[in-house]
């Protein structure tokens, strides 16, 4: 059993690592948009936070209405915070 949720884990973040290369790559070839590697990665972390840790803690303490809830609530602060960090780190580069 533990060893399923360990593979389980392991192909998540693998999968997630190749999108993360894929859309980068993408968005610069094809759609000229220049997205910021940090950005990007700190995007996939939350999703993959939101994806993998946040069901498999409060499924257990709740039903599936409750855990919705709280992912679409963890959802908007990883977006809060992407966005700050996107806006610290842009104003940032416009000084220099």
């Amino acid at each position: 059993m533990r060893g399923d949720f360990m593979d389980y884990i392991t192909v998540s973040l693998v999968t997630s690592a190749v999108t993360i290369c894929i859309v980068h790559k993408l968005a610069k070839m094809i759609f000229d948009v220049h997205i910021k590697f940090k950005q990007l990665l700190f995007c996939a972390g939350c999703a993959v936070f939101i994806n993998l840790m946040l069901p498999k803690v409060f499924i257990s303490y709740g039903n599936i209405v409750c855990a919705a809830l709280i992912a679409m609530v963890c959802s908007a602060i990883c977006s809060y915070y992407i966005s700050y960090y996107d806006q610290t780190h842009t104003e940032k580069n416009k000084k220099i």
